[in-house]
């Protein structure tokens, strides 16, 4: 290549090699998102086409290395150029001293000196931006072991599952397989996770529920219990007022026996008497002891004359 060549509207390599890199992005970026497709298992199927597309990648990424080639090889070419125009430009001074030109194809080669160091830094920046690393769907080698090496090189040799297999091919679909593999033993995992987690919290609701039942039981037991004796306090209370009554009765009675006078008397005397043989009758009566005792089920009220 003779850099100093350029075409009828003036570009050189450097000015055309920009195309190339960005056919090739676009055509990169299409296989990526194909290979997104072909993984998917929502998305829509590829055709026998995009397949196709597909299986050209690594000619698309020979492109991406040789276009990188390319650019260096061509940066190290503009690089002597520079050098070869050093020399003329020191020919030149040295002619300028002694009053003399050199020829003029020297003078034109020093006219192209912005030009070539414009392009060694457009040759550095293709070549940077060619690398691996910043191509469109790019993916890490995998580390695979020397003796896994070995054996995949001596099966991109054999052809026993199809004719005229491919390594590239059958390790694609390997992929596939272990990605769909991978997704149902996640699927497995989380739904074990998933009932374990349904399964505590069937165990909570259950004892709660059984606490809250045994608390209603002993809470019923202890009603009965309460109430039981607020009855007998109830009932101590009525016998202790009547025998209070009687024993107010009685001394009055005494009273109007001893000190009274006429004037009604013997109607108040018949009145009392009346009153007392009713309180004294109800004052007879004795309580019949309630005693309480709690088994080791719930609480049961015995009654004992």
């Amino acid at each position: 290549i003779n850099p100093c060549l350029v075409n009828s509207l003036g570009e050189g390599p450097p000015d055309l090699i920009h195309a190339v890199h960005i056919d090739l992005m676009e055509k990169s970026v299409e296989v990526f998102k194909l290979k997104e497709r072909r993984r998917s298992y929502v998305m829509k199927p590829l055709d026998k086409k995009e397949i196709q597309k597909v299986m050209f990648e690594p000619r698309l990424i020979a492109k991406w290395d040789k276009l990188r080639e390319f650019s260096n090889a061509l940066k190290d070419t503009y690089y002597e150029e520079t050098l070869v125009i050093k020399g003329i430009e020191h020919r030149a001074w040295r002619a300028s001293l002694e009053g003399e030109r050199i020829e003029e194809e020297g003078y034109a080669r020093i006219a192209t000196k912005p030009r070539v160091l414009k392009y060694i830094e457009d040759c550095q920046n293709m070549a940077s931006v060619t690398t691996p690393e910043k191509r469109p769907g790019y993916e890490p080698p995998a580390l695979i072991p020397d003796d896994i090496e070995h054996e995949l090189e001596a099966l991109s040799n054999l052809s026993f599952l199809e004719e005229d297999l491919e390594l590239g091919a059958w390790l694609g679909k390997l992929e596939a397989a272990a990605t769909f593999v991978q997704s149902v033993w996640r699927g497995y995992f989380f739904r074990k996770l998933f009932n374990r987690a349904l399964l505590h919290k069937a165990a909570v609701v259950i004892q709660s529920n059984l606490r809250a039942y045994w608390g209603r039981i002993w809470f019923d037991e202890y009603y009965i219990w309460a109430m039981a004796v607020r009855i007998q306090c109830m009932f101590r209370c009525y016998v202790a007022r009547s025998r209070y009554e009687t024993t107010k009765m009685e001394a009055e009675w005494h009273g109007m026996m001893q000190g009274g006078r006429g004037g009604g008397r013997g109607k108040k005397i018949k009145a009392y008497t009346g009153w007392m043989k009713e309180v004294a009758d109800l004052a007879s009566l004795r309580p019949s002891p309630i005693r309480v005792r709690r088994p080791s089920s719930m609480f049961t009220l015995s009654k004992t004359n």
